[in-house]
């Protein structure tokens, strides 16, 4: 087939154009452009790599993905497709092929900690905890003050009911009053150990510090609502709302505490 040509002066005024696009985050016109591009350069990465981009912001992560997997087999350096590709598999609920794109992505960088993190995480998600337990033991070998791998490890120890080990785990992540992750596995830790207000805390320090994380809120209203604290509940997914007004189950959520309190009345 016949590629279509494209002057230098046409190309430039199309890259322009999605450079403009990109500043204004007109993403429908940088897509048009991009593709409008590919049309005369198909094997160029960087066209490729700023489709999916488009792709990404517009929410269509199974094109997404297909544009990643297109930009593998042209580009120089295919890990820089990484860990974008499993991401929009994982958007879109391919966990097998998230995995697979998460061990293709390794394996362009086998030391790189960051892809072994990626690795670990969805191997968790798929249950295979054995596997991912290797890489995080093996991420912090090599980096020991790793806070996400030290946080994910800790996770996993007080899963296998390793409770100790966890703490530990947590101690070492640097800055933990103001990681909401390591805040959120303060608060399973707490919980784990019986202490169900001191729970709490760490979960409201962790909203202040990250105010659109919405499992934060959904961890605290659940504690509070097995404490009987319908209100305080029905005022944290009030919370949540005003950050995430599309949040189904928050919305849910607080109408039926709404009902409750009502007949309470």
């Amino acid at each position: 087939m016949r590629v279509p040509s494209m002057t230098p002066d046409g190309a430039r005024l199309l890259l322009d154009g999605m450079d403009e696009s990109r500043r204004t985050a007109d993403h429908a016109a940088m897509l048009r452009d991009a593709r409008r591009l590919l049309r005369a350069f198909p094997d160029r990465p960087e066209y490729l790599a700023t489709e999916a981009e488009a792709l990404h912001e517009l929410g269509d992560f199974r094109g997404e993905a297909a544009a990643w997997e297109a930009y593998i087999l042209v580009a120089p350096f295919p890990r820089d497709a990484c860990p974008q590709l499993g991401r929009a598999y994982a958007e879109v609920r391919e966990a097998g092929k998230a995995l697979d794109a998460h061990r293709r992505c390794l394996s362009f960088d086998p030391g790189q900690p960051d892809l072994q993190l990626y690795l670990a995480n969805a191997l968790m998600q798929r249950g295979e905890s054995r596997e991912a337990e290797e890489l995080y033991a093996r991420i912090l070998e090599s980096h020991p003050g790793y806070g996400d791998a030290l946080i994910a490890l800790a996770r996993l120890r007080m899963g296998q009911g390793r409770v100790e080990d966890a703490r530990a785990l947590l101690a070492r992540v640097e800055n933990a009053g103001s990681n909401p992750d390591a805040l959120y596995a303060e608060s399973v830790l707490l919980e784990t150990s019986g202490d169900r207000k001191g729970a709490q805390v760490p979960l409201r320090q962790a909203i202040r510090v990250s105010p659109a994380y919405a499992d934060l809120y959904k961890r605290l209203a659940r504690l509070l609502m097995e404490d009987g604290d319908k209100a305080a509940a029905l005022e944290v997914y009030e919370s949540l709302l005003q950050v995430a007004p599309d949040d189904e189950e928050a919305l849910r959520r607080s109408r039926t505490l709404e009902q409750a309190l009502k007949r309470r009345r």
